[in-house]
C-alpha cells in the first residue's frame, strides 16, 4: 500500500521521513492493509504549520472500496461512515496518529463501542484519540 500512496505537497527534504511515517502508521494499524484490498490508495497531504494546533502534520485519507467495506463489522458498514478513513499523523516531539471516528479507530486497533460495531447504536460523539507511534522519529517531518 505504501508503494501506491499518493503524496501531495510534501517538500523534497521531507519526502523520505513522510514515507517512513506512513510505513510506521501501516505497521501500527495493520487492519488498514488487511481490509483495503480492492485497489484502494492512501492520499497523504502535508501541513508544515500543523493542523488544529499540532506541529507539522500529515493528513492521511483512504476511501474504502464497497467490496472492502463488506468485510467490516456490520456497524462500520453503515452509510453514515461512508467507508472514508481520515486521520492525522503528528510529527512533533510525541509523534503518532490522531483520529476521532469509529472506522479509523477500529482499523488502528483502538477500542470502539460494541454497540457501534454491531449497529445497535448509531450515535458517535467525536472525540480526538491519540495513538503514539514510536517508530516515527520526533520532529522528522
Amino acid at each position: 500500500m505504501l508503494e501506491k500512496a499518493q503524496f501531495h505537497s510534501i517538500p523534497n527534504k521531507k519526502s523520505a521521513s513522510s514515507k517512513a511515517a506512513i510505513a510506521a502508521l501501516l505497521h501500527a494499524c495493520p487492519n488498514i492493509e488487511k481490509y483495503a484490498v480492492h485497489g484502494e490508495n492512501l492520499d497523504v497531504f502535508y501541513y508544515e504549520n500543523g493542523w488544529e494546533g499540532t506541529p507539522a502534520h500529515l493528513d492521511v485519507e483512504l476511501d474504502l472500496d464497497p467490496a472492502s467495506i463488506k468485510a467490516l463489522p456490520q456497524g462500520l458498514r453503515d452509510p453514515q461512515w461512508g467507508g472514508h478513513v481520515e486521520l492525522g499523523l503528528s510529527g512533533g516531539k510525541e509523534p503518532g496518529a490522531i483520529m476521532e471516528m469509529p472506522l479509523p479507530l477500529w482499523l488502528c486497533g483502538l477500542p470502539v463501542d460494541e454497540d457501534i460495531l454491531s449497529s445497535r447504536k448509531r450515535d458517535w460523539v467525536q472525540q480526538k484519540q491519540f495513538l503514539a507511534i514510536s517508530q516515527i522519529q520526533p520532529n522528522s517531518f
